[in-house]
């Protein structure tokens, strides 16, 4: 018996060790994750960020890197995440399953310093394994592990807790240097994704909640406000660099009521991530919400009522909590308030994102919150006898094969990048960010007419939508519907980034029409032998001529036009051409005389003769 209970304490030591801890994430999250590395690139932002993305294609672009704003917008500075893909690109080029792999290695290794952080604010050691395997398993993180450009998250988050630890660990021991180690991982978060400017209200926060004045020692006394300001400084210099960069854009609110009812749905969608967190059904890719419209809606009223009844009874048990509970709950308020949309964080003009990787940092309070809360019942059961510890070991394994398992299925929806778009656009087929990625899955497909849907789709909620319209034009291209294509190109107001794009395809257009404008031309030629096929020759000559006129080729339009009079000549379409074909040229005087030419010897329709009088009136006057 003696032997048996020596082995039960080595075993109960192993599994408890900082390496059996770590053993065990490490097995549960690569089992929960492993099916993803068989997944290809995702269309959009894998192509954006890495596909498509110059500055990652050689580790010559780093100075370049450490300057440019991630996804080619003007918002964010993220040059970390640029950096690890420079990395993955230089090893092993675009093979996806190394970017995948090592998006879940970021999210093993941040689980660990959950753990640990858990562990060191608590003192309790079975609470910090318990969260930091919930926090690996989870099926709330799926998002961020199974794409990509969810790097940001994963390398934001796990900076962002070992830097918090280290700061525990600096005010615990006095040290300088886990500070000067904390203050380094702050910057490696704050240079992976915006939300890590947090951190100093989450170091103020700690003094004010569990080391207020009169609890401290005099050397934690003296620290407080060094640890503070030096957080501060940090924070203040990160911005002074985005500035002095030019990399500070982003939405602005219309008003104060606009930015209000942001506000407000907002809080609605934390009804929505704690009902995620406790019972995760219905997860689903790049989650948005609309608006509030106005402080009438019910929706509203209800909202803050409910906030208003919870932050009721947060105040009320407030003073049984422990310091380090109220912490916990300050972290997930800090955390969250930097998605509150207070600063906007918008899918479109109507509608804002809340996606489900914005509980990435807030869970992991939230998750030891209810970690402590549910042993403690534990713990009151067994002592009082009404459940057996067997039992309540039992139903936590249970609870966490019932997360695992809900985990592996999101994966395997996320492998498939139709499949899970198309779950997010049966959730909510108004969210332009979700409509725009599963159009261009199909068309990569070859699917090129359920492309076209979608896309006209992303236009109904979007009419200005640049990638919709561009995307639009390419699947009627690929249908071989090349006018209709161009139509689509031309509405395009300002293509911004994607105007070499747009260039592009305009030109692929233009190209292709006018290869079968001369094809059509050839095969007529020597072959009229009735006015139909006369009819069709004056059209072909037009209709390239029309080709010529669109991509500046004017001497030879205005040659393709004639050549159409000359089988037709009464070709209304063509002499109007001619006629705007010698204005763009400046032979004003032909232009004259072929407007006359259609008014004596065309009937014309009331808007045309009445445009033809007007353009005579201006060319005549000399304007």
């Amino acid at each position: 018996m003696a032997k048996v209970n020596k082995f039960r304490g080595i075993l109960n030591r192993s599994v408890w060790s900082n390496a059996g801890v770590f053993a065990a994430i490490a097995l549960v999250t690569f089992l929960c994750y492993c099916l993803i590395l068989d997944a290809s690139f995702k269309t959009m932002d894998d192509y954006l960020s890495i596909i498509e993305n110059p500055l990652v294609k050689s580790l010559g672009n780093v100075p370049q890197i450490f300057k440019s704003s991630f996804f080619l917008k003007n918002t964010y500075w993220r040059p970390l995440v640029h950096l690890s893909f420079a990395l993955e690109y230089n090893f092993f080029k675009l093979d996806p399953f190394y970017y995948y792999l090592d998006n879940i290695i970021l999210h093993i290794i941040a689980s660990f310093g959950v753990f640990m952080l858990v562990d060191k604010l608590l003192n309790n050691r079975a609470a910090g394994v318990l969260t930091g395997l919930l926090f690996a398993v989870h099926p709330v993180h799926w998002e961020q592990v199974t794409n990509i450009p969810g790097r940001s998250i994963l390398l934001c988050g796990l900076f962002f807790f070992y830097s918090f630890w280290m700061f525990l660990k600096a005010v615990g021991s006095g040290k300088t240097r886990y500070l000067l180690i904390s203050l380094i991982l702050y910057c490696l978060s704050l240079l992976s994704k915006e939300s890590a400017v947090m951190m100093p209200l989450c170091v103020i926060a700690y003094f004010w909640i569990v080391l207020p004045k009169g609890q401290r020692t005099q050397c934690q006394q003296q620290n407080a406000g060094f640890f503070s300001n030096s957080f501060l400084i940090i924070t203040i210099a990160y911005f002074l660099c985005r500035e002095y960069l030019g990399i500070s854009g982003g939405f602005k609110w219309i008003s104060i009521e606009q930015t209000a009812l942001s506000v407000i749905t907002f809080l609605k969608a934390l009804v929505i991530y704690l009902r995620l967190v406790m019972i995760p059904a219905g997860l689903y890719y790049d989650r948005s919400l609309d608006i509030f419209s106005s402080f009438w809606e019910v929706q509203v009223a209800s909202t803050i009522v409910f906030w208003l009844i919870a932050l009721y009874f947060i105040l009320k048990k407030w003073p049984s909590f422990t310091s380090t509970t109220k912490f916990l709950f300050a972290w997930t308020a800090i955390n969250f308030a930097v998605v509150s949309q207070v600063i906007p964080v918008k899918v479109s003009y109507f509608s804002i994102s809340t996606a489900e990787h914005f509980l990435y940092m807030p869970s992991v309070a939230i998750l030891a919150i209810t970690i402590v809360f549910v042993m403690n019942i534990a713990k009151a059961l067994i002592e009082h006898k009404q459940a057996k510890k067997s039992i309540i070991i039992l139903g936590a394994a249970g609870l966490y094969l019932f997360y695992i398992i809900v985990t592996i299925n999101q994966v395997i929806i996320s492998s498939n990048q139709m499949t899970m778009f198309k779950q997010s656009f049966d959730k909510n087929p108004r969210n332009i960010r979700v409509i725009t990625p599963l159009a261009l899955s199909y068309a990569y497909a070859g699917m090129y007419e359920e492309a076209e849907k979608y896309y006209k789709e992303s236009l109904k909620v979007e009419p200005g939508n640049v990638r919709g319209l561009i995307g639009a034009g390419r699947a009627l291209f690929d249908q071989g519907k090349y006018w209709h294509g161009l139509a689509y190109y031309n509405k395009v107001v300002n293509a911004g980034q994607f105007e070499s794009m747009l260039n592009e395809n305009k030109r692929a257009a233009y190209q292709e029409i006018e290869k079968r404008y001369e094809e059509g031309l050839k095969n007529l030629k020597g072959r009229i032998i009735n006015e139909a096929q006369k009819y069709d020759l004056a059209k072909l000559h037009y209709s390239l001529g029309v080709v010529y006129h669109m991509t500046d080729r004017t001497d030879k339009a205005i040659l393709e036009y004639k050549r159409a009079i000359t089988v037709r000549p009464n070709y209304q379409e063509s002499y109007m051409n001619l006629a705007a074909a010698y204005e763009t040229t400046g032979q004003k005087e032909k232009a004259i005389e072929t407007y006359n030419y259609i008014l004596s010897s065309i009937v014309l329709d009331k808007d045309r003769l009445a445009y033809i009088s007007k353009r005579l009136e201006i060319l005549q006057s000399g304007r």
